[in-house]
């Protein structure tokens, strides 16, 4: 049974890894295998912190000081609580002063960014491109949740991003890997292009539709994935973006949606097109090839 070419490449990506290098001076098992458990304490770490960020930013709170506590009886939470993963299932999910039940998401957020991390490494071995597909992705998860838990996107996220992607581009050029992400000038104009095509179709709806149907977060997410992904592949990012986060909205408002907003259809739209983009090395020929899939790929 013929197996799709897209389905192949990214099955190759994993199969194929980097890090199995049996001709490198440097390869064991043992040494891939010390790598996996570092990135994914890597990851997992990172994830920590993006849940910091998850909570505080929408209330416009630092991510740095005070030091972490509990949500409901603001109970310091000591460093040996504080352990990604493990804390939560040895404190049974519940915190230990109030013994109130301490949410799934912290968890399950760790839990996905080091498997990110994690798969991102396998991918492309200890490289520059592996660390951009990681921070990325992270990213795009912490916009994804948070504009779907609060209805905004924070300025924390969307700056943070851009400026990421920008000087990740122009590192690039110094480094000089091969990438799968906009190049240093196809980075800025993809930004604009982002910005701009997503503050166009905002206020076009607007004028249709007599009220306000666009938050200027979108404007600043789109920028982000426009600095990561080129022009081309931010505009069919918003198409992808505007179906999934009108779908999201109008589903969580029902028949009084009052903003028409594309957050979280954004982030998954724009994490669609990094993840294929990233693991499918050349444009893949057949129907729904990856240059037509969701989100957009490859630019011309």
């Amino acid at each position: 049974m013929s197996v799709h070419p897209v389905l192949a490449a990214v099955q190759a990506s994993f199969t194929q890894s980097p890090l199995i290098d049996t001709a490198a001076p440097w390869y064991s098992p043992a040494m891939v295998a010390m790598v996996l458990v570092l990135t994914f304490v890597v990851g997992a770490s990172i994830g920590s912190f993006l849940n910091v960020c998850i909570s505080r930013w929408p209330a416009e709170l630092s991510v740095v000081s005070p030091r972490s506590r509990c949500p409901r009886c603001s109970r310091p939470i000591a460093w040996h609580e504080n352990i990604p993963l493990l804390s939560w299932l040895l404190l049974r999910g519940k915190c230990r002063g109030c013994a109130l039940p301490i949410s799934v998401q912290y968890p399950a957020v760790e839990l996905v960014v080091a498997l990110g991390w994690l798969a991102s490494v396998w991918a492309f071995g200890l490289s520059f491109e592996a660390l951009r597909v990681a921070i990325f992705a992270t990213i795009l998860l912490g916009i994804a949740i948070t504009d779907a838990k609060h209805y905004l996107i924070p300025d924390g996220f969307t700056v943070s991003g851009l400026i990421l992607m920008l000087a990740f581009a122009f590192a690039n050029v110094f480094v000089g890997e091969e990438s799968r992400f906009a190049a240093a000038w196809p980075a800025v104009i993809g930004a604009c292009v982002g910005a701009g095509g997503i503050t166009i179709i905002g206020w076009l709806a607007e004028v249709v539709m007599k009220r306000e149907a666009m938050g200027f977060g979108d404007t600043t997410l789109m920028a982000v994935v426009g600095a990561a992904l080129g022009a081309e592949r931010s505009l069919l990012t918003i198409v992808a973006g505007a179906f999934l986060g009108a779908g999201g909205v109008c589903g969580r408002f029902g028949a009084h949606c009052p903003i028409l907003g594309v957050g979280p259809g954004g982030g998954v739209g724009g994490s669609a097109s990094a993840l294929c983009g990233v693991l499918c090395p050349a444009r893949a020929p057949g129907f729904l090839s990856c240059e037509w899939s969701v989100g957009g790929v490859f630019g011309p």
